[in-house]
């Protein structure tokens, strides 16, 4: 037998049971279709009340970030990134791009800094998922005073994200390249009418992604009963929405809430890993960054931990 007739084949076998997934897909969509269509409803209200407004202009100041942003040659902020993360130390921009205007512009930033051969495939891997994180207008005003009403629950979360962003990096290393670091990345080719196209079609992008997951969160809900387990999978899906069943879990306490919310904002969720897709090139390991990205979430919650106890 040749390689491809057992190709086809192993197809053959396999063929059935996609069957099996797209009709079961369809009748979930047929007879949830009321869920559905108000999931679809609450993401598009979401996204363009919310998201596109808030994501349009940061699009426009990653790019202005990614070419203007420098750090002197050989400085301490440039050797202490370099230190703990073994990348270029010029390409703290995108860090910190990331931290201030939250996801997905951090993994924005770092492609591009990839695009203009200013770091390495190895060094992009890590940065995407160090960068890639939720905002503090997010954290701190969204969940914390947004949900609990409490500023200083919003404020350890965000700084819980943050530490786990770090660690997450040391941990992970990439290997340092003495030569590679004389790089500098200081080339400037800021085009304004071509940021503020790639800012719409970028928003619109993530948009999509918030409404599609919006409306599969709502079809599930509709299947699972249980408001813990649901919220289990919320967290694993769309941090937002997470935070919100998470928050209205009854006979639970608050520590083990917050608990759950901060291995979901160092996770991210499967939403802004779709979202993360549209920015970086073919050649990363998308298993590496999801592998990556749930380790982070583990971390924040030992991060966390510590800091509420400590403070609260």
């Amino acid at each position: 037998m040749t390689a491809k007739s057992f190709a086809n084949k192993k197809k053959e076998k396999y063929f059935p049971l996609s069957n099996i997934i797209c009709i079961s897909v369809t009748l979930v969509a047929l007879l949830l279709s009321n869920d559905m269509k108000s999931g679809i409803y609450e993401g598009l209200i979401f996204s363009f009340s919310t998201i596109i407004p808030t994501l349009f202009p940061f699009f426009i100041i990653s790019d202005l970030w990614s070419e203007f942003f420098e750090v002197k040659q050989d400085s301490k902020l440039q050797r202490i990134f370099s230190l703990l993360f073994g990348i270029n130390g010029q390409a703290v921009g995108a860090l910190l791009s990331g931290i201030v205007c939250g996801f997905p512009i951090g993994a924005k930033a770092s492609a591009d800094l990839y695009k203009k051969k200013s770091i390495t495939l190895q060094e992009l891997e890590l940065l995407s998922c160090i960068s890639n994180t939720p905002s503090s207008a997010f954290v701190i005003s969204g969940i914390g005073v947004g949900i609990f009403g409490d500023i200083r629950i919003g404020i350890i979360l965000y700084f819980s994200v943050i530490i786990s962003s770090i660690l997450l990096g040391v941990l992970f290393r990439t290997q340092r390249n003495k030569s590679h670091f004389m790089c500098n990345i200081s080339e400037q080719n800021f085009n304004f009418a071509l940021s503020i196209t790639n800012a719409g079609l970028s928003s619109v992008n993530v948009a999509s992604f918030i409404i599609i997951f919006s409306a599969i969160l709502k079809v599930l809900k509709g299947l699972i009963n249980h408001p813990l387990i649901f919220a289990l999978f919320a967290s694993l899906l769309e941090i937002g929405n997470a935070a919100k069943e998470i928050a209205n879990l009854t006979d639970t306490s608050l520590f083990s809430k917050l608990l759950l919310i901060s291995f979901s904002l160092g996770f991210s969720g499967l939403s802004v890993y779709f979202q993360t897709l549209i920015f970086l090139p073919k050649e990363v390991n998308l298993c590496k960054y999801l592998f990556r990205k749930f380790i982070q979430g583990i971390i924040c919650s030992i991060v966390f931990s510590f800091l509420f106890l400590l403070i609260i």
